[in-house]
């Protein structure tokens, strides 16, 4: 009895096999679209935000430009933050759950509609071990594809079963995954598609409540204003994204049954016309498949070939930056797991060729995770297999640039300028190489090099702004690199236009305000701090430079406010200059208990850095503990032998 029991939960091993097959993923880091809905996204840092992403498309991210309607999805990632911050392995584990909860969607599928524990583990490992779910289970900004899938698959679950219970639970998994991205809308058309295989006339009262709230969802996005944005400036006209589209499924095809040449951007051109071999063929190909799913709709393999087209019709409607991708096929690869468990059992001579394509899957599968850790091999990998891409030079560079290889970044940027001379973002990506050099060299000897090289920069800055005048990132570096050449003029008129074009960035108004703040101008430059910390309450910057500013205002109790409430938001190398200006505010006052006990609990938190000894030292010559203040001194140089400061500093007691 308790082995016939342990039997029947063993498809509860399906999440620690997950586990197990992308536990790498975990130490992965940001990638592409991360930065810009994640990272640099304000929205998602605090969860009193929450109730805004259900009506504003423009909390997905901090670029208007990239706005999109996805309010679970964005819930997700603000309790992800909550938890973890920045750190990424729970935003990492939170898509191997939901890979491993899609699968286990997978094997109750298999087990319900084919019949049996086999065909689910059949059908779960497929799923589960594909190399084709490594770019949704790596990259953090496809959890949009297996959050929705899960919302999709449980619809199709519990469509299964006629009840009012399951008709509810129906219509909440459906507005769930329309809430988190709206393929989902395509569902009932599955759901119907399954009716029909299984001969269930019963149920298709629930397919009138799917159309009431798909009207709704529809009405929705509109209203918000989602749906006109997305259509009012398509990157491609409608015909060409519909011959484009038809030469996907062959492609697709190919990558799911020979996954061997997998790649963040893959090498794929539009179709301008009908009249062309490739759009012929794949348009023949396409309505051969068609047809072949209606013949076979009352099979199983015939129902899952047509939830596969159903899963990809939006994509030849709806013109999308990328032509084709990886993570569009994770859908599609539950309907393909379910064909092949039905096939393998219907044959199972082939269970030899299953098995052994399982192991092969899962060892690309482990390869290919162990590609999406590395940022530089990743876009090295899409290098050799779309050299002549645009996109992949770009990201190629800015790889490289991040990891610390200037030079190669500036020749993949030239390259990508050199495939589309008209695209702005690698001319800003060379300005900021030249930007930063320039910077580095300003605290050096040789301040004209520094010079030119920022002359340089902004050079380079003009020619991606000429091209990309709407960019608020290009005219802020622009209005950055007159800051550090001291013309704060132009810097002002550059970080304002800026502000016109984004005024949501909670950095950018920062900025501004220090560039404000150095030309003395400092009631302006509060009210740019203040409008920084309005938008994204958790910064420490304004909270310190509104520190600043009171001090130099003679409002010392204000200043000590702001410094304290920065201190209990600041990490890092923020933490430290925090501490050291709230410290030289309690010494002026003559606080030296306080100062010394704000330097001890930064030791105490493990930052025994040497800047915080020689504080700490002349906290005590300042309250004119000279005996305390030699001691602490030699202390700091038993730990620190080699700091030339406290010599000096040991030698003035």
């Amino acid at each position: 009895m308790r082995i016939k029991i342990l039997k029947n939960k063993v498809h509860y091993l399906i999440p620690f096999m997950c586990l197990i097959l992308y536990g790498d993923a975990l130490d992965g880091g940001f990638r592409y679209d991360d930065i810009h809905s994640i990272v640099e996204n304000s929205n998602i840092r605090s969860l009193n935000n929450i109730f805004g992403f259900f009506f504003d498309p423009n909390c997905f991210s901090q670029d208007p430009t990239k706005s999109m309607y996805r309010p679970f999805l964005l819930v997700t990632f603000a309790l992800n933050f909550y938890l973890s911050g920045y750190e990424t392995w729970s935003y990492h584990l939170v898509n191997i759950l939901l890979h491993a909860a899609c699968t286990l969607c997978v094997f109750f599928l298999g087990k319900r509609i084919i019949g049996g524990a086999r065909a689910g583990w059949i059908a779960s490992l497929c799923f589960l071990c594909h190399p084709i779910a490594t770019e949704v289970v790596n990259y953090i900004s496809s959890r949009s594809e297996s959050l929705s899938a899960f919302f999709y698959l449980l619809c199709v679950i519990y469509s299964l079963k006629d009840s009012r219970t399951n008709s509810f639970a129906q219509c909440i998994f459906y507005v769930s995954g329309l809430l988190s991205k709206s393929i989902v809308i395509t569902a009932p058309i599955t759901v119907l598609m399954l009716n029909i295989l299984n001969k269930n006339k019963k149920t298709y009262r629930v397919l009138g409540l799917y159309g009431i709230l798909a009207t709704f969802y529809i009405a929705l996005i509109y209203n918000n204003r989602f749906l006109t944005d997305s259509l009012s400036d398509p990157v491609r006209s409608p015909l060409t994204q519909f011959w484009t589209q038809l030469k996907a499924p062959a492609y697709y095809l190919y990558l799911a049954f020979v996954p061997v040449k997998l790649s963040i951007h893959h090498p794929f051109i539009e179709s301008y016309q009908f009249m062309s071999w490739p759009v012929l063929f794949s348009m023949f190909f396409v309505f051969s498949i068609s047809i072949l799913a209606w013949r076979s709709r009352k099979k199983i393999g015939g129902w899952a070939l047509g939830w596969m087209g159903i899963a990809l019709l939006p994509t030849f409607v709806m013109p999308l930056n990328m032509l084709v991708n990886e993570r569009r096929l994770y859908l599609p690869l539950a309907a393909m797991a379910l064909s092949i468990a039905w096939i393998l059992l219907r044959y199972r001579y082939l269970k030899i060729v299953g098995f052994v394509t399982v192991i092969i899957w899962s060892s690309l599968t482990l390869q290919r995770t162990s590609v999406w850790g590395n940022e530089i091999l990743l876009w090295e990998d899409a290098n050799k297999l779309a050299p002549n891409e645009h996109n992949v030079q770009n990201n190629f560079g800015k790889a490289l640039q991040k990891y610390g290889y200037p030079d190669e970044a500036m020749l993949a940027y030239k390259r990508a300028l050199s495939i589309d001379s008209s695209r702005g973002e690698p001319a800003n990506n060379i300005a900021t190489l030249y930007h930063q050099a320039g910077e580095r060299l300003l605290s050096s000897d040789t301040p004209d090099s520094a010079r030119t090289l920022l002359i340089n920069a902004q050079q380079w800055y003009h020619r991606a702004k000429s091209t990309s005048s709407q960019s608020s990132a290009i005219t802020a570096n622009l209005a950055a690199s007159h800051v550090l050449l001291g013309e704060l003029d132009s810097a002002y008129q550059y970080f304002e236009e800026s502000i016109k074009v984004n005024s949501n960035s909670a950095a950018l108004w920062n900025n501004y305000g220090q560039a404000l703040y150095d030309g003395e101008k400092l009631v302006r430059a509060q009210k740019a701090f203040n409008k920084a910390l309005q938008i994204d309450s958790a910064l420490v910057e304004p909270r310190n430079n509104l520190g600043n500013i009171f001090l130099d205002l003679g409002k010392v109790n204000q200043s000590e406010k702001y410094y304290r409430s920065a201190l209990v938001r600041a990490t890092g190398n923020n933490r430290t200059i925090v501490v050291k200006h709230l410290v030289d505010l309690l010494k002026k006052k003559g606080r030296f208990l306080e100062a010394r006990k704000v330097i001890e609990d930064q030791m105490n938190l493990g930052s025994s850095v040497v800047d915080l000894y020689i504080e700490l030292v002349q906290i005590e010559l300042a309250s004119g503990s000279l005996k305390l203040a030699k001691s602490i001194c030699d202390e700091a140089i038993n730990r620190f032998p080699n700091s030339f400061e406290l010599y000096i500093l040991r030698a003035e007691i």
